[in-house]
């Protein structure tokens, strides 16, 4: 099944300086909070899960103003659904607890942000040239981005490329910077369209890109190639004089 959209994750990694604890937290999407575990104390004496009792989630309207508190048991908990729970836009910060009930300060603050849904660019360039007889080549210029502008991350990137005529699809096409591929059409005028699908290796997810469009008439007669290899003789009893054009140091 082909998707839409594509859900770009809506957070970051932090390094949290503590003193109790050096903690990691990422935001992946608007439904789930993920951190990794501290394996070490503020002293950098080694710290085993099993001394972790869990971590405290303090939210808020705005940076320094955390009301409310969320108790997650188990240090080896690495994840939290906010949905429901924490209003999208909220600031936040952990806390680690060890199973004495000591704790670490406060990490450093992070949105707990909606996903984002972003769209791949359309393929650009497509054109269409005849081959022989009914067989016609169509190549185009691979996206590198979202609409909106952003290059694709290291963990997004084209899958394969859909081929269509008349808005039915032809063939999948196998992605390069150029891609190219042959196929057969009746005479008359047709709808070429090209869709690029790109996959979140980390999600394992896919999305298709808007389809670039063509208008293509079979009927229509290219003109003729340029005459080559062109030269110059001179009548009997002349010689061709060459002028070079001067050399611009």
């Amino acid at each position: 099944m082909k998707l839409n959209t594509l859900y770009k994750t809506a957070g970051w990694t932090l390094t949290l300086v503590v003193i109790m604890y050096l903690l990691f937290i990422r935001t992946a999407d608007a439904k789930t909070i993920t951190w990794v575990p501290p394996t070490a104390r503020a002293d950098e004496t080694p710290l085993s899960i099993s001394e972790i009792q869990g971590y405290k989630l303090y939210y808020g309207p705005t940076v320094g103003n955390y009301p409310n508190v969320i108790t997650i048991n188990g240090g080896g908990t690495v994840s939290y659904n906010p949905d429901g729970v924490i209003p999208n836009g909220s600031h936040a910060v952990m806390k680690t607890v060890d199973t004495d009930g000591r704790l670490s300060v406060f990490s450093i603050d992070f949105v707990v942000q909606a996903e984002v849904a972003l769209i791949s660019a359309p393929a650009t360039d497509l054109t269409v040239s005849l081959v022989s007889g009914s067989t016609y080549n169509a190549s185009w210029i691979m996206p590198t981005g979202f609409v909106n502008g952003e290059v694709y991350p290291p963990n997004i990137f084209p899958n394969k490329c859909f081929l269509f005529v008349d808005s039915a699809w032809i063939k999948d096409v196998a992605c390069a910077t150029q891609p190219s591929t042959t196929f057969t059409l009746t005479p008359g005028t047709h709808l070429i369209q090209v869709e690029v699908e790109i996959k979140d290796d980390i999600a394992n997810t896919v999305a298709v890109s808007d389809r670039a469009s063509l208008t293509f008439d079979t009927n229509v007669t290219e003109p003729p190639l340029p005459p080559t290899e062109i030269l110059v003789i001179p009548r009997p009893g002349y010689e061709l004089k060459v002028y070079e054009a001067p050399v611009t140091p």
